[in-house]
């Protein structure tokens, strides 16, 4: 018996083609590029690649290569091509949005500018204007970040660099400046300058990786950490009568006549201020301290510094001031 024109005594090749003659089940057939084997019948044969555009098909349980139908030719994602899509706007336009919108897709087009996009409560999506009252925040949202204006719309809210954390730790990148009182009763960590120019009163710890400098009267009752210390506590009083505010020590500099100096009405638990006759003639022209809010100084309304050069120091406990 022969195989492929192998005499008897021959051996078959072991190297030989896919489709060759030597297959019982395969149509010979050289490689061209772009060919596949195919299925045809009880045999296999090379289908040849067909023209540009076209695509692999059945037919009668065969493959061809067919023409695109006229219904799978080119078309815009919004038309009658598509039973769901409405046909209303077939383009796209720049910033356009495909929404649905009852039970077809249909193009929303970009809204003005400053417009935002909402629902209007009955499962439609709009572009309208923000109106008094609605805010929006530039994203992206950082957890725990103060939120501050953008702009003087009152409408968008922008991150700032300050973080409160859910323990109550106020956090801050840059300088901490208050222009009036401060009081913190948790942790405050300025990353660079803390700047206050009222009365401070810090009752956790406290770290300020830069200068402290507070204009009026500091009281930390924590731990303070910083990497200088500036108090600017000191005022001088040329006139005969003073109210006293933010500053620790007053030096009573007015001459020639008796002087009033005013405690505040209004002050923190352990606020100080020392009082000292800087014109050094208290003795013939007195300094009266007086206490304003109908509060007393260790009982009474007033007490007077008679002595040239000498000063008094006043605290105060919550109920009075006390003579320190």
């Amino acid at each position: 018996m022969a195989f492929g024109g192998f005499g008897p005594g021959s051996s078959v090749p072991n190297s030989h083609e896919i489709l060759g003659i030597i297959h019982s089940d395969s149509t010979a057939h050289g490689v061209t590029s772009g060919d596949i084997i195919v299925g045809s019948g009880s045999t296999w044969t090379a289908l040849g690649i067909g023209a540009e555009s076209t695509f692999l098909t059945s037919s009668g349980g065969v493959p061809i290569w067919s023409n695109l139908p006229a219904d799978m030719d080119s078309h815009n994602l919004l038309s009658a091509r598509h039973s769901d899509a409405a046909t209303t706007s077939t383009a796209p336009t720049n910033g356009g949005l495909i929404v649905g919108s009852g039970g077809v897709w249909h193009q929303l087009v970009a809204g003005a500018a400053g417009q935002v996009l909402e629902s209007n409560g009955s499962g439609e999506l709009l572009w309208s204007s923000p109106t008094t009252g609605t805010v929006s925040a530039t994203l992206p949202v950082v957890d725990n970040a103060l939120a501050r204006w953008d702009g003087a719309t009152g409408t968008l809210l922008q991150n700032s660099e300050v973080l409160v954390t859910d323990l109550g730790a106020l956090t801050a990148a840059g300088a901490i400046t208050a222009s009036g009182d401060m009081i913190s009763l948790a942790t405050l960590d300025a990353r660079t300058d803390l700047q206050v120019a009222g009365v401070t009163r810090l009752e956790d710890a406290v770290g300020v990786a830069g200068a402290l400098t507070a204009s009026g009267v500091a009281t930390v009752v924590g731990n303070l950490t910083t990497s200088s210390l500036i108090i600017h506590s000191l005022e001088i009083v040329p006139g005969a009568w003073h109210l006293l505010g933010a500053t620790e020590l007053a030096v009573i500099t007015s001459t020639g006549a008796a002087k009033q100096v005013v405690l505040p009405a209004s002050a923190s638990i352990g606020q100080k201020y020392v009082i000292k006759d800087g014109a050094g003639d208290a003795a013939a022209f007195s300094i009266s301290v007086v206490a304003s809010g109908g509060a007393t100084i260790d009982g009474f309304a007033a007490i007077p510094i008679v002595a040239d050069y000498s000063s008094l120091g006043f605290v105060w406990n919550g109920t009075e001031w006390n003579i320190v």
